[in-house]
């Protein structure tokens, strides 16, 4: 992958990082497009350094290898030195959510039987990120939104019934947030998403 085309992807995502990650207030432990796990200091998480690495790979073996590899070196590094990783994949499926989402399986199967998923955490963004096309679609899927249904039952926890009829619609707007201008993987240490 070109470095012009490397820094125009982190560039685009810091970008979108700003305006919607923070902007609107998706996390709230993300307070600049540098350093990530802001405001956990009283769980015991200190902040630490946003890593953006770019892969140009079309095939989802290469970019299978590329998370294994950013995940090794993130958690060989200390979590003051390296919080999170945004991997980029512009080349890979930008323009095939089915795709994307399809990989996303792969990905978390091979988390969860090699048990790194005590370790690391991923989370899935696609410009045509839509939860309700992902399978299971009433059941949690990890790193995934939530289903709808499931949504609806966490708000009756804050708000009455009435409120969240006129919610109901915007439920949906929820995929925004997982709609980065390219392909992304979000890699989080587990213990920030506990």
């Amino acid at each position: 992958l070109e470095a012009r085309t490397a820094n125009l992807a982190k560039l685009r995502m810091q970008r979108w990082v700003q305006r919607v990650i923070i902007g609107m207030k998706v996390c709230p432990f993300t307070q600049s497009v540098e350093w990530a796990a802001t405001g956990l200091g009283a769980v015991g998480i200190e902040p630490g350094p946003i890593s953006y690495p770019t892969s140009g790979n079309k095939r989802l073996l290469h970019v299978m290898c590329d998370l294994w590899t950013d995940i090794a070196q993130m958690l060989a590094t200390p979590p003051t030195e390296h919080s999170t990783t945004l991997l980029l994949l512009p080349k890979f499926a930008p323009d095939d959510w089915q795709r994307f989402q399809l990989a996303s399986h792969v990905i978390v199967k091979s988390l969860t039987t090699l048990g790194v998923d005590e370790l690391a955490s991923v989370v899935f963004f696609h410009p045509f990120y839509v939860r309700d096309s992902v399978e299971p679609v009433h059941e949690p899927i990890h790193g995934h939104l939530p289903p709808g249904q499931m949504l609806r039952s966490m708000l009756l926890v804050y708000y009455d019934l009435d409120e969240i009829s006129e919610m109901d619609a915007t439920l949906h707007q929820n995929d925004y947030s997982r709609r980065a201008p390219i392909p992304m993987i979000n890699i989080l240490r587990s213990e920030q998403v506990q």
